[in-house]
């Protein structure tokens, strides 16, 4: 069956953005009201160390020739921990493809985790630049399934032909 599970970040400038998430708790929910957002250019613990999360919203945004970052595994873990013990109550994690919600669906629990594809990172890093005090809210997630689901997604281990971060692969 065809299923997507979209949420809606909503930008202090009101433009709404959609990623992929399981997020349907109302525990610390950042739907009702904006929430700070704060912006990490690598969200290992090391860079992260420092980082004032309370009570708001974590965007990675990683480095363009960093492969690793993109894909959540170790950099998604390590963000979500520090935002988890630092009282933060949301993470916006950009990635290669927003159809793999394996690694979040266990381990946010009342923390709103929102995948991302790179573009859609990059407009939201682009907002948070261009603001002085940068806001979202990220609404729970709904279930879209069958016909609705837009249209079929590359599949994770796919080419995706040119990259303009990685021209020469």
């Amino acid at each position: 069956m065809d299923r997507s599970f979209p949420t809606v970040i909503t930008l202090g400038n009101k433009q709404q953005i959609v990623g992929q998430s399981l997020y349907y708790q109302a525990k610390n929910s950042t739907s009702s009201s904006f929430t700070g957002l704060v912006s990490a250019p690598q969200c290992t613990a090391d860079a992260l160390n420092g980082t004032d999360v309370e009570g708001q919203i974590l965007l990675c945004v990683p480095q363009s020739r960093d492969q690793n970052a993109l894909i959540p595994g170790t950099n998604f873990g390590q963000a979500l921990q520090y935002v988890r013990n630092h009282g933060g109550i949301g993470l916006i994690f950009p990635q290669y493809t927003t159809d793999n919600l394996g690694p979040i669906q266990d381990i946010c629990q009342g923390i709103a985790c929102v995948l991302v594809d790179r573009d859609t990172g990059k407009q939201i890093a682009n907002y948070w630049d261009a603001t002085s005090v940068p806001v979202a809210k990220i609404a729970p997630a709904t279930t879209v399934t069958g016909k609705e689901v837009l249209a079929p997604k590359v599949a994770l281990l796919s080419s995706r032909g040119p990259s303009p971060d990685y021209p020469e692969a």
